[in-house]
């Protein structure tokens, strides 16, 4: 759901060679994260935890990288002699380490966090053993807050206070088809509203980044991991199989003469299409198209950003069912 420009539909379609790949984007990262790394080891420049920061070739940020490079352990009288905020920080700092499995090394971290608890005489309940994400992530919470400081929000990544084990509904037959999306971000914010309104599933075609791109996964938040996602070479294709199988092919998009949704009458399954942010939807894609529909606008704009268009369409479609 976008302005469209005067580009044509075929460039819409055939902009992939234009992207970097998933992969190669994640191969530049490595490396340029492990050059880093052994410089400041070899130099000792680090002796904690320490962010390094990537920009891919548009100088957007792309992907932070975590180290744990302190050569060694503190020796137990070392370690016993620390100012108990200083303890706590450092048991904080390990908790963070496993919890968002930063690096090659976290048994390493595991150890090392354990041999200090058996040092510190904690109770079990502030101990690794027998602990999920949820309460790791509430243990990191106590000894953060031991050391005088507040939580850092990235810790949150993949699990948030409140996220449950197993969905409360069971997925209705919708699915998104994610066609040519520049926006990593959009990507994993479709994803995420995907499993926040029980869709059954997520399509990608063209250059729209895959789950396996640390910005659809930071969006996301951990919902790539379950939510079925499929990448198709053509859209065409997608769009077969589900006409195919008894979808309606559901294109959501602007336009005076396209029925609100407030207006509109769901269908027992559908395939929802997005369009390219700028762009809009190809229209090779808006024909093959059963239904379309539009948001109203109260504003001034005629559009809005195409992740929260689906959020708002994904609610109304679940609502329906609901009720």
């Amino acid at each position: 759901m976008s302005f469209r420009s005067k580009e044509s539909s075929e460039e819409i379609l055939s902009f992939s060679a234009l992207s970097h790949s998933d992969t190669e984007l994640e191969q530049e990262h490595n490396t340029r994260a492990q050059k880093t790394l052994t410089m400041a080891t070899n130099k000792r420049m680090f002796t904690n935890i320490q962010r390094k920061r990537f920009q891919n070739i548009d100088g957007a940020h792309t992907a932070e990288a975590f180290f744990l490079v302190s050569s060694a352990m503190y020796t137990e009288p070392k370690f016993i002699a620390m100012k108990e905020t200083s303890k706590a920080k450092r048991m904080a700092e390990l908790l963070r380490v496993i919890i968002l499995q930063l690096g090659d090394d976290i048994p390493r971290a595991k150890r090392e966090f354990e041999t200090y608890a058996g040092w510190m005489k904690l109770p079990e309940s502030e101990r690794l053993t027998g602990k999920n994400q949820a309460q790791m992530i509430d243990l990191y919470k106590t000894f953060r807050t031991r050391a005088g400081l507040g939580f850092e929000r990235d810790i949150y990544l993949e699990q948030e206070p409140g996220d449950r084990e197993t969905p409360s509904e069971k997925p209705i037959p919708f699915a998104v088809l994610v066609h040519n999306l520049r926006s990593a971000f959009n990507v994993g914010s479709i994803i995420r509203s995907t499993d926040c309104f029980g869709l059954e599933g997520v399509h990608l075609s063209g250059y729209s980044c895959g789950p396996d791109h640390v910005t659809v996964k930071s969006a996301a938040r951990g919902c790539q991991k379950w939510i079925p996602i499929k990448r198709w070479e053509s859209p065409f294709d997608c769009v077969k199989w589900h006409k195919e199988n008894g979808y309606e092919i559901i294109a959501l998009e602007t336009g005076e003469d396209i029925p609100g949704i407030n207006e509109v009458t769901w269908p027992e399954k559908g395939l929802i299409i997005l369009g390219n942010e700028e762009l809009g939807i190809a229209p090779e894609l808006m024909a093959e198209a059963t239904m379309k529909v539009t948001i109203p606008m109260a504003g001034r704009k005629a559009s809005m950003n195409v992740a929260g268009a689906f959020a708002i369409m994904a609610f109304k479609i679940r609502s329906g069912y609901s009720n």
